[in-house]
């Protein structure tokens, strides 16, 4: 084993740089062809390396890695080899290694700028921030004339929150640039911004007042004038300069009277409130003069009308501007008018007048054709927004009757308006008639087949009614791919709400590999925009767009905290407890030789032998021939990999369910620790694993952040009734000293009961009771079934029956379910989960000519 490199005579050292030319020209092939003339007459360590590089761009992973550890293996003390095996192990993200091996070439070569540059890249994508701080202040050691490395350095402070250090970093450097030669046609950008990251930087040192100084004497270069004054209103709220805040927001209001956080600005810096309800009666007349004087100024705006609905208390007062705002809105037939008003519905007295109102405006349409204060006939359109907002109206105060009998009057008047199907669906789905719903939202898609927006809702709606395979074809008739054969594009777009609906949608329909496949794609999504920070680490400071650089970091930091994921994680856990619970039947078990031949003799045996032979070959011709299709798909898509597990199947079959699931759960556990399924769904994963003290911390977590959350009650008492048999003594006695805490010294039957006393209005905590009570014993069993039968309370809405259902049918049996569902069914008689609806077969079965002929002129279109 060689330590050092051995030299290369000058002709073969030629050869060597062509071929490190080569790889960042991206010419592979010649690459190659170079390093193999040097390989022919000498074996070169770092030209096996090399190879290994260009090997690698090519495709062929294993052959790559096992060039570039020969090659290493024969010269240990080369930079370049260390340097290609990290660079290989980058490739395949494995960061780890890839820094250890950056960090022995630089061992090896301390001062080279592109192993540094490559190490600092890998420290700042791990979040290595103290390695990212001591990589860059080592490069501007080396070299100190480069903007990019100060710029680096400065970034790297701000990330360890050293911003004392990163504003004196930023201002040395300002200082000893030259003057700028800026004009009004040629702006100097790169000063603009240095200036504006340099004002963040006193920001978050809390250097407020440097902040406003700095930004006062740079107002005439900053080019983003309005969110410098943007900065600096909020700056002088902070150090208390109102008066001098007031003019901002005043200036501000004057660009965009219609942005609320404007309006909030002002009124904090004139000493009033920001908040809408629990107002002093003195604040509230305050507040109605300054929007009525600003009313004057600026008379069409919008946001002037509205705001003061929301401060106002219910009276006359707030009639009169309910009145402005809402009958022009209905005149003019803006569909967007329950959307501004529905926050008021959160007042009983507010919302009953409204419902008046729009009743007294349609009554007088009815009689007069005029709508209140006005003399002017109205169109015959208008009635139709009114009932249009009426049907929204007795939707959101409940009233599912009256609410279709208005919509329907709507669709009776002019049938041909998508957005009446639409509000006629989202009354059904608030109703719980999901299948309903998809029709009336098909019905509108229907009447604009180039409305991508109701093509996307249609999508929905029939994936939440499990119609998956009419779904898909819907959804295809926008993202169908021409030049790939016609596929759906979907998941290149990155289309998680798709693909999260879809996962759902299996899961209801008991398909668990095919819900996996759609978990697995939006993991790959997150992985992929968490890869593609590579893009900007030198981006972004050659380009000197630093704030959007360091804000860029700070998203990808909570990136796994977004709802998509942690609703994708939350189905892959829950699909693989479920697996665990009921693991699927091995196929291969019955194929085993030994079990399928056990028992015969003779004939028997032989005839057996040669049956299984037969099958055995049709299975391998089928392999190969499906092999075949394969090979021949992967070169008709340009050398894509084809899907070789279509049907998840090999996502199903995996040897360890909680392992899986627990990668999940981690991800959850550091970035979504303030939500309580989090730990719920933990503890459920680590009390299968026996974990038990794991199991406790999970709980423990959960009682947290809502000790009186009804799952919470029954994971207690399903872990201090467990089988603790065979547990270590410390774990024993942990448990013991937990026990006592969170139950009070009471026995778990007593602290239940207490439990279900504190909590008996509530129909969630009722049948957490019942729950906990079967784990007792069967003894308890007629307690259990008066508790689900009890149907009291305000809790009681078709998500916690639906959830309840499930319980019940778990743990009392399909008699008692049956009992619980037909008392939910006359509670809520419009919810399929109680009463399984035909709606949608019927539908698409009476409007399947329509069907085929719109699918056959979509696939016209698309040829």
């Amino acid at each position: 084993m060689a330590s050092e490199a051995d030299p290369l005579p000058p002709k073969l050292d030629v050869h060597f740089r062509g071929a490190i030319k080569a790889y960042e020209r991206k010419q592979y092939k010649k690459g190659i062809k170079l390093v193999n003339t040097i390989l022919q007459q000498q074996e070169h360590g770092e030209s096996l390396a090399i190879k290994g590089l260009l090997t690698n761009c090519m495709g062929k992973r294993d052959e790559a890695h096992a060039l570039a550890r020969k090659g290493l293996f024969k010269c240990l003390q080369s930079h370049i080899c260390w340097h290609v095996y990290g660079l290989l192990h980058r490739s395949d993200r494995n960061y780890t290694e890839a820094i250890k091996c950056y960090r022995n070439a630089i061992k090896r070569n301390p001062s080279n700028m592109q192993i540094l540059r490559d190490l600092a890249a890998l420290q700042v994508q791990m979040r290595d921030l103290e390695g990212f701080l001591e990589t860059r202040l080592e490069m501007v050691k080396i070299k100190h004339t480069l903007p990019t490395h100060w710029y680096a350095l400065c970034v790297a402070l701000h990330l360890v929150k050293e911003y004392d250090a990163a504003i004196l970093v930023m201002s040395h450097w300002e200082n000893s640039v030259p003057a700028s030669q800026a004009t009004e046609e040629r702006p100097d950008l790169e000063r603009n911004e240095r200036k504006l990251y340099l004002i963040r930087l006193y920001e978050l040192a809390g250097k407020y007042d440097d902040a406003l100084r700095l930004l006062d004497e740079n107002e005439a270069e900053i080019r983003d004038k309005t969110g410098a004054r943007e900065r600096k209103g909020e700056m002088l709220l902070k150090v208390g300069r109102n008066e001098e805040a007031e003019k901002v927001y005043t200036q501000l209001l004057e660009l965009n009277i219609e942005n609320h956080n404007y309006h909030a600005g002002l009124r904090q810096a004139l000493g009033l409130p920001t908040e809408n309800s629990g107002l002093a009666a003195e604040d509230v007349q305050k507040l109605d003069e300054l929007y009525s004087k600003l009313l004057e100024q600026y008379p069409k705006s919008t946001a002037l009308k509205h705001l003061p609905l929301c401060f106002l208390p219910a009276g006359e007062r707030f009639n009169e501007k309910l009145r402005a705002y809402v009958i022009p809105a209905l005149r003019k037939g803006v569909p967007s008018l329950f959307a501004t008003l529905q926050p008021l519905y959160t007042d009983d007295k507010k919302a009953a007048a409204i419902g008046e109102l729009v009743n007294e405006c349609v009554a007088l349409l009815k009689k007069e054709q005029k709508l209140p204060d006005s003399e002017v006939e109205e169109p015959p359109f208008t009635i139709i927004w009114l009932w249009y907002y009426l049907a929204k109206h007795y939707d959101m105060l409940g009233d599912t009757q009256k609410a279709l009998d208005t919509i329907d009057e709507a669709i009776a008047h002019t049938p041909t308006i998508e957005e009446l199907y639409m509000c006629k669906a989202r009354i059904y789905k608030h109703a719980g008639a999901t299948q309903k719903a998809t029709v009336e939202l098909e019905k509108a898609r229907r009447l604009d087949l180039a409305d991508r927006f109701i093509n996307t809702k249609s999508t929905k709606y029939l994936m939440r009614s499990n119609a998956v395979e009419r779904a898909n074809k819907t959804i295809d008739q926008f993202t169908r791919d021409v030049d790939n054969g016609g596929k759906s594009n979907l998941h290149d777009m990155q289309c998680m709400w798709y693909e999260v609906e879809r996962a759902e949608a299996h899961m209801r329909r008991q398909e668990p590999g095919l819900a996996l496949k759609m978990i697995r794609c939006v993991d790959k999504h997150f992985e992929d925009i968490t890869e593609d920070q590579f893009d900007f680490h030198s981006f972004c400071l050659r380009k000197v767009t630093l704030r959007a650089y360091t804000e860029m970091l700070e998203i990808e930091d909570r990136l796994y905290a977004h709802p998509k994921y942690v609703r994708a994680a939350k189905n892959e856990i829950k699909l693989r407890i479920m697996l665990h619970d009921n693991p699927p039947a091995n196929d291969d078990e019955e194929e085993d030789p030994e079990k399928l031949f056990s028992g015969l003799t003779g004939k028997e045996l032989k005839k057996a032998k040669s049956k299984w032979r037969k099958q055995q070959l049709v299975k391998e011709a089928e392999q190969q021939k499906k092999a075949a299709e394969a090979e021949k798909e992967k070169q008709k898509n340009g050398g894509k990999d084809v899907d070789e597990d279509p049907d998840g199947e090999k996502l199903v079959r995996v040897e360890d369910q909680l392992a899986e699931a627990t990668r999940f759960l981690k991800m959850l556990e550091k970035h979504s620790p303030a939500l309580i399924e989090t730990h719920l769904l933990g503890f459920q994963v680590y009390f299968r694993k026996r974990r038990f003290l794991l199991a406790l911390r999970a709980l423990s977590a959960a009682r947290a952040i809502d000790a009186n959350h009804p799952q919470v009650l029954v994971d207690l008492v399903q872990l201090y009734t467990a089988d603790r048999a065979g547990l270590p003594e410390m774990v024993a006695t942990v448990l013991a000293d937990a026990e006592k805490e969170m139950l009070g010294g009471k026995a778990v039957a007593d602290y239940l009961k207490a439990a279900g006393q504190a909590q008996a209005g509530s129909l969630p905590h009722r049948v957490a009771q019942a729950e906990a009570l079967l784990l007792l014993g069967d003894a308890n069993r007629a307690e259990a079934e008066a508790l689900v039968r009890d149907f009291s309370g305000d809790s009681v809405t078709i998500a916690t029956c639906a959830a309840a259902a499930e319980v019940v049918k778990r743990c009392l049996g399909e008699e008692e379910h049956t009992r619980f569902v037909k008392a939910a069914h006359d509670r809520f008689p419009f919810a399929e989960a109680f009463s399984p609806s035909t709606a949608l077969e019927d539908f698409l079965e009476e409007n399947k000519d329509e069907d085929d002929l719109t699918q056959e002129a979509f696939a016209k279109r698309n040829r």
